[in-house]
């Protein structure tokens, strides 16, 4: 369990007892404006998709590496990555679809 500032992350020991070399880590930041936006940031994510777009439009989603090592940790949880799919594969998905991942701020942009 971590906790800064009142907030509690907390992982089930389960977790860790079916995937024991996880790792997880908390990022926990101060003094930043998370209301403004940032050009630079914008610029770099609509780079970074064109990118992958172009690396992996012929590609099945479920035959790439980081892709696969998801759906093999959601079967070992007991998790059909079929019904769920991992966030990565979400927006993988969504880019090679042609479609553009929304802007949630400033920091999870930049993340």
């Amino acid at each position: 369990m971590i906790i800064a500032n009142n907030m509690k992350f907390i992982v089930d020991r389960k977790v860790f007892e079916k995937i024991p070399n996880l790792y997880i880590g908390v990022v926990v930041a101060y003094d930043i404006d998370n209301n403004k936006n940032y050009i630079d940031i914008e610029k770099l994510l609509n780079d970074v998709q064109i990118s992958y777009e172009e690396k992996f439009k012929n590609m099945s989603l479920r035959e790439q590496k980081n892709i696969a090592a998801y759906r093999n940790v959601f079967k070992e949880l007991g998790i059909n990555p079929n019904k769920y799919t991992s966030s990565i594969e979400a927006m993988s998905k969504r880019v090679l679809s042609g479609k553009k991942l929304p802007s949630i701020n400033s920091i999870v942009d930049e993340i």
